[in-house]
């Protein structure tokens, strides 16, 4: 082997080769024979030498001790981690034909090419040590740091994408359309794909944030087009097939988009959907719905209609609504699931007989303006008594709560996290001292110190490439890993620092600095795929964890507070790519799909997500606003945001 990496590396890759793919690596036939040949002797003297001495010499137990090995050795151009695709599983070897114009292969595996075209998962990096493509464009030089990459790329002709290696400060500049060549087309340079730090699509610049905002408006009247012409009054829209589901029965994207078209002045569309809500949306419906969804999604959308157009008829919706639900709210702590015809409730099928610590910490904001605007304050106070609740509840990390609580208060596992099943609690504890009045002996003002306190201290971690996550926690020990959904948290942090959670500056200052971190690594989570996984690892790079793409709207939601906080404009630049992004990759004739697997911009999965119109275009709006009626300052965002008003202070 060592032989054969060292013949193939003197001679430059040509087109046209024949070349042999054995055991995941790539030979010429010529360098395959005379391997098999080398192969086959060295074989052969071995197999002499133990039959005519290791054999009888362990037989009469005179055996010379063996020599120490260490565990760790690794032959020279070999990565040490495990292979990914599945070349390492073909037992026989498959010859691949590559003619002047190189056949595009599978990214999984580099299975025999002959008529079909195979075209490589978009942004993977296959690895091999040779770049047989050589689509390099002249310019690219020394880097210190990404953004310095990019730049020769811009600087550079025909340069559409860049790799930057960090171990070696090293910038290869590529002309290639992403999806149109095998993956080392994209890499060419890094010894192996864990060296790769950075495969970036240029994009074009915004002219103007008058021009953006237009654009992503634009966005949303298409998706919203697409709904209403398929699925008006249904739940959520099938893209591809134009299909719908109802899973909730009560036009869940008309509601939730209630509030974004009245940002956006469309009055028409507005309109149409009110009248829908006056006339149509009824709650005695026969199914078992989720408390945590319907809340923060109809609950809210609608009492965020009345927030921002004062029309009534969404308060008397809202009310109904809630008292429809109220069965849900016989215990201490909500139900996790509601069957809104008979008042039956259950529990999640995957966590029975617990509740999810995310969905009891994430119904004040909604009920307490529910009291303000109907003057029954039983709503606020139902909400405040489960954070009195779980204030005097003994966790091991002071202020980091495990994922399930049962009703007596007693946590039955010792998961923490910041991403799923946990993200909302500690969001809906700042924002809630927020609209009481940012009060310094505030109850939800000391739990949320004592929770960043504790994350910074147990979960913030700096990954082996200078990347800032938030990991989450098994008792003692760390996953390495980071939800999409986690992305919220720089935003929370900056909107902390922003209203001075923290009566000591040093705290606040950290806290702002602990969100610039964690948000260039989930911008970072754009960059190197053609769009965000919905969760990534750090073993000890950034790895994609979980491939699928929801539309989700966290990292652009962070985006939106950062820039009202610290108005610099590199938010705006990245909340503009990943815009294009969701435009070049997600957007389908029927409207927006979401997708199976990001390295495959062609595995559309069937569905539009409500929060697309709700959240990711509503965030991506109003960061392109340089006079907006919503701030951070005046509202507040439930975590669909739906903004409420902060009370004149």
């Amino acid at each position: 082997e060592r032989f054969l990496m060292a013949y193939r590396r003197s001679r430059p890759p040509g087109s046209g080769r024949r070349v042999i793919v054995s055991r995941g690596r790539v030979y010429a036939p010529s360098q395959f024979v005379l391997g098999c040949v080398v192969g086959f002797i060295l074989s052969f003297v071995v197999m002499v030498a133990v039959l005519t001495y290791f054999l009888p010499a362990i037989a009469k137990g005179t055996m010379p001790p063996m020599a120490p090995t260490s565990a760790n050795t690794a032959i020279p151009g070999i990565s040490g981690e495990a292979k990914t695709n599945d070349m390492a599983k073909n037992s026989e070897p498959e010859v691949i034909a590559y003619p002047k114009n190189p056949v595009p292969f599978s990214s999984k595996t580099l299975k025999k090419v002959s008529k079909k075209t195979r075209i490589v998962k978009q942004g993977e990096c296959f690895e091999t040590d040779v770049d047989y493509y050589g689509n390099d464009v002249e310019g690219g030089k020394d880097a210190k740091t990404p953004e310095e990459c990019q730049e020769q790329c811009v600087s550079a002709t025909k340069c559409n994408y860049f790799t930057f290696e960090v171990k070696r400060n090293m910038c290869w500049l590529k002309n290639t359309k992403i999806g149109r060549r095998p993956g080392k087309d994209l890499i060419s340079g890094p010894r192996n794909c864990s060296e790769v730090m950075e495969i970036r699509e240029l994009y074009d610049e915004y002219e103007s944030v008058t021009q953006a905002q237009q654009k992503v408006k634009e966005a949303f009247q298409y998706a919203w087009n697409a709904y209403e012409g398929s699925c008006f009054g249904q739940d959520e829209l099938r893209p591809i097939s134009r299909g719908c589901i109802n899973e909730f029965g009560m036009g869940l994207t008309l509601v939730d988009a209630l509030d974004t078209m009245k940002l956006m002045n469309l009055n028409r569309e507005f309109t149409k959907a009110k009248n829908w809500v006056k006339t149509s949306l009824k709650f005695d419906i026969h199914k078992d719905v989720s408390v945590f969804e319907t809340i923060i999604r109809i609950l809210g959308g609608l009492l965020s209609a009345h927030a921002l157009s004062g029309d009534q008829v969404f308060v008397d919706k809202a009310l109904a609504l809630a008292k429809q639900m109220k069965p849900a709210f016989n215990g201490k702590l909500p139900a996790s699931k509601v069957n809104l015809k008979t008042g039956r409730t259950s529990s999640h099928t995957w966590a029975p007989n617990v509740h999810i610590i995310a969905e009891i910490g994430s119904l004040q904001i909604e009920f307490w303006y529910l009291s303000k605007v109907t003057g029954d304050p039983w709503w606020g106070e139902y909400g405040e008594s489960i954070i009195k609740a779980l204030e005097t509840t003994k966790t091991q990390k002071p202020g980091l709560y495990p994922t399930q609580i049962q009703s007596s208060f007693t946590f039955t596992q010792n998961h923490i996290s910041f991403g799923a099943l946990g993200d909302s609690l500690y969001e809906y504890l700042l924002k809630m001292w927020i609209l009481k009045g940012k009060k310094s002996e505030s109850m939800y003002r000391r739990m949320y110190l004592q929770s960043i306190q504790s994350m910074m201290s147990h979960l913030l971690t700096k990954s082996k490439e200078g990347l800032w996550y938030i990991a989450e926690s098994r008792g003692t020990a760390l996953d390495h890993k980071m939800d999409h959904l986690t992305c919220f948290a720089p935003g929370m942090l900056a909107l902390g620092y922003h209203h001075k959670v923290s009566p000591d500056e040093e705290v606040n200052k950290k806290h702002l600095e602990a969100a610039e971190n964690v948000l260039e690594t989930c911008v970072q989570m754009y960059m190197r795929w053609p769009i965000s996984p919905e969760m990534v690892r750090f073993t000890p790079y950034m790895t994609m964890g979980t491939a699928t793409n929801f539309q989700r709207p966290e990292t652009v939601e962070s985006l939106f507070v950062l820039w009202q906080v610290t108005k610099d404009d590199k938010w705006r630049k990245y909340a503009w790519t990943i815009f294009q992004k969701f435009e070049s990759h997600l957007r389908v004739p029927g409207g927006y799909a979401s997708l199976n697997h990001v390295g495959d911009t062609n595995s559309k999965s069937d569905k539009m997500e409500s929060f697309l119109l709700a959240e990711t275009h509503k965030y991506l709006y109003l960061i392109f606003d340089d006079n907006p009626a919503i701030t951070i300052d005046n509202y507040v965002f439930n975590t669909e945001a739906h903004p409420v008003p902060v009370p004149s202070t």
